[in-house]
């Protein structure tokens, strides 16, 4: 990591904040350094900018990975690919949440939906096909895959909590 001086103005407004080339180059830093896929919380404990202002800059953090050179969606699949073979089998949301280092949330926003990009994924890298969501095998409520409107609610202000809101 590189180091400046505090007389070293890293900003290019008048009111102090980043300009969107720091911003950029902030988070290729911390995609080098952390070895891809950096999440909002890295960016929180390591990144020298805050969420805010990566979002006051580029209007949300997906665009402003999108204004970089990381592949962001492959990192995304990645990640998917990583918990599935750790568990065996065809993650729920449940565990992207509780294994993975973001959330199915994250993959729908970026990806789509979450069914989709599982088939993909499975089709792709010959992945098994054991999963709760497959035909036949009841999903529980408390799996993480509840789609109404209060589980959904719920699921945000977990992702919310956790700054897994990417």
């Amino acid at each position: 990591m590189t180091t400046e001086s505090p007389e070293q103005d890293k900003s290019n407004t008048s009111s102090g904040e980043p300009s969107m080339p720091d911003l950029v180059q902030e988070l290729e830093r911390l995609d080098t350094e952390l070895d891809g896929l950096v999440t909002a919380t890295e960016i929180r404990k390591f990144s020298e900018f805050t969420i805010r202002q990566y979002s006051d800059a580029f209007g949300d953090l997906r665009s402003a990975f999108e204004a970089t050179e990381i592949d962001r969606n492959s990192q995304l699949r990645d990640e998917v690919v990583r918990v599935w073979r750790s568990i065996g089998e065809q993650p729920s949301r449940a565990d992207m949440r509780n294994v993975g280092a973001v959330s199915a949330n994250t993959i729908d926003h970026y990806l789509g939906g979450w069914e989709d990009v599982c088939e993909e994924l499975r089709q792709t890298h010959h992945l098994s096909s054991g999963s709760a969501s497959e035909p036949g095998l009841q999903q529980t409520p408390d799996d993480g895959d509840d789609d109404s409107a209060e589980g959904i609610l719920e699921t945000l202000q977990s992702d919310f909590e956790t700054g897994d809101n990417e």
